[in-house]
């Protein structure tokens, strides 16, 4: 809420993920001691946190049970399982969810409710900033970030294709008038940059282009953009002659 403060979740060193918040204007990081756990989504007003728990990371995005918890620290409350993604409303009250159901991928508003289904998989469920529509990609190769951006009226309504189909698409967000979405993309194997569609569908215009391989994140109410920048690195790692764990070799 106060624009400045970023939570995210990652791992080290093969460990299980944990969450962490540092600061726009510092480098510095705070782990929140939140084991094994995996953010989705933090209500609009801060107070809140959409926790993956007990999480396996999979081709597809994570997969874990959902928890509330307060942002201040306290017990989290378990919502669902089998999640793969959340978000929570404008108000802060309900959650978007996405759940792997045998061989369907569901997204529910509010939880428990379908309003929308498919043989692939879901992600970056993104409210409107007025709270009425709802934004998401669907990727209908299991595996593959390939796929297209959608958004549908709410309570329920079919959603509509707004860009029919990239190569790769990591993140999406509204701007913050509501008047378009921007999202990360790439097509034939180029570095993804953040493009942009207005809500009535029509030509898609660059935003950012980067030589770095950019995912989209969150977007302040001034625009600017939280993203990350992807690198792969490899290790090798084998068993210790003690505990025949696999582990980093130096």
């Amino acid at each position: 809420s106060d624009q400045t403060t970023v939570a995210y979740s990652s791992a080290w060193g093969g460990d299980p993920a944990e969450v962490f918040t540092t600061r726009t204007d510092s480098p510095e990081s705070k782990a929140l001691d939140r084991k094994n756990a995996h953010i989705f989504s933090v209500s609009a007003n801060g107070s809140r946190l959409a926790l993956g728990l007990n999480v396996q990371f999979t081709p597809n995005g994570p997969l874990a049970e959902l928890h509330v918890a307060p942002f201040s620290g306290g017990e989290p409350s378990k919502v669902s399982d089998s999640v793969m993604d959340a978000e929570f409303d404008m108000k802060g009250e309900q959650l978007a969810v996405v759940r792997s159901l045998g061989s369907q991928r569901v997204l529910e508003y509010p939880q428990g409710k379908s309003i929308y289904a498919t043989a692939g998989w879901i992600s970056s469920v993104r409210f409107s900033p007025d709270g009425q529509s709802l934004a998401f990609i669907e990727h209908p190769s299991l595996g593959s970030s390939s796929g297209s951006v959608l958004a549908m009226s709410l309570p329920k309504s079919d959603p509509k294709k707004l860009v029919p189909f990239k190569q790769s698409l990591a993140g999406l967000v509204w701007r913050a008038d509501g008047k378009e979405i921007w999202f990360a993309s790439s097509d034939s194997g180029e570095a993804n940059r953040v493009e942009a569609v207005a809500i009535e569908g029509g030509a898609v215009r660059t935003v950012l282009a980067s030589a770095g391989n950019l995912e989209l994140r969150d977007i302040t109410r001034d625009n600017s953009l939280l993203l990350t920048v992807g690198e792969r690195f490899s290790t090798i790692s084998g068993p210790t002659p003690t505990d025949m764990k696999y582990r980093p070799l130096e």
